[in-house]
């Protein structure tokens, strides 16, 4: 099945995705790229394909424009933006189908993930962030939706930011340490990891019908 190539203009401006809906989707999944990935990135594709293979329909957004990918970086702060706005047209189009939102934010992109998700709590039911990030004061006290955090051992930046980010939640939450990891999760076996933490948490999130207790783990799998 190949994904249909769709244009949101946000604020003035165009940017680019892909939707694929697989047969009988559990929810739609939120990738949203302004660094240095983009939607047509191998590693994009991989875990856009594991949530697939989940029966999550995902919508890949490039958030920069090709002219601003050469630029020293568009704010995150706007970024948030543009995927707050991306959020309502999915909604006011009708590319949801009707299905629960929850977005996915890799290094970088978490902390706009969790801005948007933060300004739309009514759009977004859950969210999973791999590693982790600063966020502005205030944010993640008034975000409403579960939040996961996947984060390598080996990243020890990323864990005390995911471990701040955690404790100033007021909802629903876990962070998930994958052992032998790094920030980038690039090890043999390690982007399937996340893929397969990230659905699985999400689909239960999207099943819960009432609040977990915040958490933390260790994922006790070894990468092959």
């Amino acid at each position: 099945m190949l994904p249909l190539d769709i244009g949101f203009v946000v604020t003035g401006v165009a940017l680019e995705a892909s939707l694929l809906t697989p047969p009988d989707p559990v929810g739609l999944v939120v990738f949203g790229f302004s660094g240095t990935a983009s939607r047509h990135d191998a590693r994009s594709r991989r875990l856009a394909e594991l949530f697939e293979r989940d029966r999550f329909a995902t919508l890949r957004v490039d958030l920069v424009t090709p002219e601003e990918e050469g630029s020293n970086g568009v704010p995150a702060d706007v970024v948030a933006t543009r995927l707050a706005g991306v959020l309502d047209d999915v909604v006011a189009r009708g590319l949801d189908r009707g299905l629960p939102i929850v977005l996915f934010g890799c290094g970088i992109d978490a902390g706009p993930t969790l801005i948007a998700g933060a300004r739309r709590p009514s759009r977004v039911r859950a969210i999973a962030c791999r590693g982790g990030v600063a966020v502005p004061p205030g944010v993640l006290e008034e975000l409403r939706a579960p939040t996961l955090f996947v984060v390598g051992s080996s990243d020890l930046r990323g864990l005390k930011l995911s471990r701040a980010a955690a404790a100033r939640l007021r909802v629903a939450h876990e962070v998930i340490v994958v052992p032998g990891v790094g920030s980038h999760f690039a090890e043999p076996g390690a982007l399937d990891e996340l893929g397969g933490l990230a659905t699985s948490w999400l689909a239960a999130q999207l099943r819960r019908t009432r609040p977990v207790t915040p958490v933390e783990v260790a994922d006790p799998m070894h990468l092959g």
